[in-house]
């Protein structure tokens, strides 16, 4: 899951964490630093279900999360922890490292603690370290000759960075005989406190993440699901090597990112992504480009055009002419047998002529273009409400989407067993229907519509102690 405000995050760890719980146990590691876990907790807690949180670094000590660790395992998850930020991974000084660690092991009997380890760091510098801690035995054993004259003046950066790691953790675990780890609970929550963010807070983050990697991969039976709020803080490889396990084990295994960029963006892919809201516009535009691009036809021309015509005509025809005629015959003299005719006439003539004309024409074309578009616009992943999230499963076609409205307060609306029924528009398809890029394009283009949802299975108040498969 990628984006997304506190207020969401609380609302999504609720619905999601109930229904895995609903199934089966889970384990929460909330390292948001604002323990959005709290009301799934607070949820749990009221349905009388089992469970165990852990506020570090103040619960180190009880949790458990260094004492199911064997030396080794100890010694690879504290040089991890401590290289985790370090750009290039810094192989080498790693290996210095765990083998300085798996030296101190070995001197103090394989009873480690972050106390005695910084104790056996500071003994080796030569300082004064707190009675009681080490024997007089490992004392001597250690600022002796575990460590030759030579090979100690090339660890020396090594071992001022291991005390000053190790010492921080110290002040939370006691030196004494480690206990037994606490019994497994139903569900189990660690979280990072509020404070601000130091060298402290990223070792306890990339801790965590080597503890599960390392309780998930040596697990023989079937381990919780799990899930990680706050996964911006852990590097890469490491988020890497933790999915490959649980994907091998079979374990449901959920992410919760504050951002898509960098470590958190190259995680994305390869399973269902949820994207919450996404108010930064390379992210939005980030997770826009992972849903795909669609062909549109788009109005891309219109062209109206109006003109008109008027004609006028006027013409004037005057005429005139006279004639003058006489007419007389010969036989009025009796001159003989013919005839001789002379006459005069007049006449006028005249005429006006006037025409006119008018017309109007116009025209109006459009024109369509096929485009290539965002599926989803990035401006709508920035508008996403805070318990709106758009769900992305892969499918052949690309990713399929369905829109999901993540309210706890959904689920109160109706009694156990019972359907909510929710407003949904006229024009929405059944649940049931595929939803299409297009589809589901148009219906997150229009922001997010209700579902229907279900009210989740309460856990049983008083389930059966879970067995050792599902220690967490």
């Amino acid at each position: 899951m990628f984006g997304g405000s506190l207020a969401g995050w609380q609302a999504l760890l609720a619905v999601h964490g109930t229904s895995i719980l609903a199934a089966g146990p889970l384990l929460v590691i909330d390292l948001s630093g604002q323990l959005a876990s709290g009301e799934l907790t607070a949820a749990a807690q009221a349905a009388g279900v089992p469970g165990a949180r852990y506020v570090l670094p103040a619960d180190l000590g009880r949790c458990g999360l260094l004492s199911q660790l064997s030396p080794a395992q100890f010694a690879d998850a504290i040089a991890e922890a401590i290289h985790a930020g370090t750009p290039g991974g810094a192989r080498a000084d790693r290996a210095v490292d765990v083998r300085v660690l798996e030296q101190f092991a070995a001197a103090l009997g394989g009873w480690v603690t972050p106390a005695r380890l910084a104790a056996a760091a500071g003994t080796t510098l030569g300082y004064p370290i707190p009675p009681g801690v080490l024997s007089p035995q490992e004392e001597g054993l250690i600022a002796g000759n575990l460590f030759p004259v030579s090979y100690l003046q090339q660890i020396g950066p090594n071992l001022v960075r291991l005390e000053a790691f190790l010492a921080d953790l110290a002040r939370y675990v006691s030196h004494t005989p480690p206990s037994s780890p606490p019994a497994p609970a139903y569900y189990t929550c660690l979280a990072l406190d509020s404070g601000a963010r130091s060298a402290r807070a990223e070792m306890l983050t990339a801790l965590a993440i080597g503890w599960l990697t390392t309780l998930v991969s040596a697990s023989s039976a079937t381990a919780p699901a799990v899930i990680v709020a706050g996964a911006d803080e852990v590097n890469r490889p490491h988020l890497e090597r933790l999915s490959d396990v649980c994907e091998q084990r079979r374990v449901p295994l959920t992410f919760l990112f504050r951002h898509l960029r960098e470590d958190s963006l190259a995680m994305l892919g390869g399973g269902t992504a949820a994207l919450m809201r996404l108010g930064h516009h390379a992210e939005a535009e980030q997770a826009a480009g992972y849903i795909g691009r669609q062909h549109t036809f788009v109005l891309s021309q219109r062209t109206a055009t109006a003109g008109g015509n008027r004609t006028f005509t006027r013409s004037d025809t005057e005429s005139y002419g006279d004639t003058d005629s006489t007419s007389r015959s010969w036989q009025e003299f009796h001159f003989g047998p013919g005839s001789r005719t002379r006459g005069t006439s007049s006449s006028s003539t005249w005429s006006t002529g006037q025409s006119e004309a008018e017309g109007t024409s116009w025209s109006d074309a459009t024109t369509s273009q096929r485009v290539y578009e965002y599926t989803v616009e990035p401006t709508v992943l920035q508008q996403l409400p805070d318990h709106a999230l758009l769900l992305a499963v892969g499918g052949p076609a690309g990713p399929r989407l369905q829109p999901v409205e993540c309210d706890p307060k959904i689920a109160l609306l109706a009694g156990p067993g019972e359907q909510v029924a929710m407003p949904v528009p006229r024009t929405a398809q059944p649940r049931s229907a595929q939803l299409t890029p297009t589809a589901g394009a148009r219906r997150v283009n229009q922001l997010v519509r209700y579902l229907d949802f279900r009210s989740l299975p309460q856990a049983p108040r008083s389930p059966r102690r879970p067995s050792g498969r599902h220690r967490a």
